[in-house]
């Protein structure tokens, strides 16, 4: 029994040093990104592998918690956030929500990318494995009550994030991949402002 009880207690301790390395990794990947710009292909998918739905489209992002992600196809769709209000725009429903941003880094992948590692290291196990100078970072939930159960990043020999995959509780499968990457570029702050179009229906969301 007390053999058992000393390899649990270092099993925990091996677990706990590898989060810490991991959480490392991640943050030299994550500290130096100030903005990206990317265009994406997203494919969403059931637990059986059937394809549900694809988009693609581009987005623009900056730290703090600001963001421009635009879907193109096959319907479009807008996000907006200046960090600190969020604008979700439907073009096809002429629709325009208008709500306060919350910086919770489980509401949507984008934010944790424009978050802070403090915030992830608050709310996620880290997990990671490198193989050919490629790392994958595993990110599991501390708490219930999230919209994905893991979400998994993909990290390039030049600490480029090349795409991610999220994985629901009901085992739906979300697999995003970025191309003509670029980081730390210039962008003017009036990217994340939105004024919505004249004759949309404009909807104030205070939750």
């Amino acid at each position: 029994m007390k053999l058992f009880s000393t390899l649990f207690l270092m099993l925990l301790f091996l677990q706990a040093h590898a989060d810490e390395q991991s959480l490392s990794k991640l943050q030299n990947v994550l500290a130096p990104l100030k903005t990206m710009k990317a265009e994406f292909k997203q494919i969403s998918e059931d637990g059986r592998g059937v394809v549900l739905q694809t988009q693609a489209g581009s987005f623009v992002l900056s730290k703090p918690n600001r963001f421009y992600w635009k879907s193109e196809e096959p319907f479009a769709q807008l996000l907006v956030s200046n960090g600190e209000t969020l604008w979700v725009y439907d073009e096809d429903l002429e629709q325009v929500t208008i709500q306060k941003l919350d910086p919770s880094l489980t509401s949507t992948p984008v934010l944790l990318l424009s978050g802070t590692i403090e915030d992830i290291q608050q709310q996620y196990k880290v997990y990671s494995d490198t193989t050919d100078g490629k790392t994958t970072f595993s990110l599991l939930p501390k708490e219930t009550g999230s919209l994905f159960s893991r979400l998994t990043l993909y990290v390039d020999q030049g600490s480029m994030i090349t795409g991610l995959t999220i994985k629901d509780e009901v085992g739906q499968v979300t697999r995003v991949e970025f191309k003509n990457i670029q980081k730390n570029v210039e962008v003017a702050s009036e990217k994340f402002q939105f004024n919505p179009p004249e004759g949309v229906d404009i909807i104030q969301n205070q939750q």
